[in-house]
C-alpha cells in the first residue's frame, strides 16, 4: 500500500463558495439577481452557506435600490414631479422588508 492511500482525506470545514474572491462573488450574486426581487433561483445560493445568504441579502436591497431610483428618476422625466420610495435597508429580518414599498406621489399625479 501506498502511503497515499493511508492518509485521511482533508475535510473542508467551510464552503468551496467561500474561497472566491468577493467580486467574483458579487457578480454572480448579480447575475442571479437581474430583477431585484428574489426568485426562487436564489434560495439554493442562500442555503448553500451563512456567507453566501448575507452577500445575497446585500446585493438584493443594494440592486431593489438601483431599481427603484431608475423608476424615480423615470417618472420625474415624465411626470416633472418627484415620488419618493421607502428605499430597502438590510436588517436582522433579512430580506422580509424588500418585499413592502412605500411610495409617496404628489397628490396632483392622481
Amino acid at each position: 500500500m501506498s502511503a497515499a492511500t493511508n492518509s485521511p482525506k482533508e475535510v473542508r470545514t467551510n464552503s468551496l463558495f467561500t474561497h472566491l474572491n468577493r467580486d467574483i462573488r458579487n457578480i454572480i450574486y448579480d447575475v442571479h439577481l437581474v430583477h431585484p426581487l428574489l426568485s426562487d433561483d436564489v434560495a439554493g445560493l442562500m442555503l448553500s452557506c451563512r456567507t453566501a445568504k448575507e452577500e445575497v441579502e446585500e446585493a438584493a436591497v443594494r440592486n431593489m435600490k438601483i431599481f427603484l431610483n431608475s423608476i424615480k428618476a423615470h417618472c420625474k422625466t415624465i411626470t416633472g414631479h418627484d415620488i419618493i420610495f421607502s428605499l430597502p435597508q438590510r436588517d436582522k429580518q433579512g430580506l422580509a422588508n424588500i418585499r413592502h414599498l412605500e411610495i409617496e406621489v404628489p397628490y396632483n399625479l392622481l
